[in-house]
């Protein structure tokens, strides 16, 4: 899934990649920030695995979004 994201941004689709990140991959690492404990549907279920993780997504949701 990130494999398509890359591909969206090298293809200039950065609302795309977008879209993906914010409604696919997101969504199944958010548990821990979210509730303090992973989700039914976190692919990560390490804390401090997910803790990483979500964080350098978000940081890639703020720079398409800039």
């Amino acid at each position: 899934k990130l494999d398509a994201v890359i591909d969206k941004i090298d293809a200039g689709d950065l609302t795309g990649a977008l879209n993906k990140l914010q409604k696919d991959i997101f969504k199944k690492m958010d548990g821990i920030a979210t509730t303090g404990s992973p989700d039914k549907n976190d692919w990560i279920t390490d804390p401090d695995a997910q803790a990483q993780i979500y964080d350098l997504i978000l940081d890639i949701i703020e720079l398409l979004q800039a």
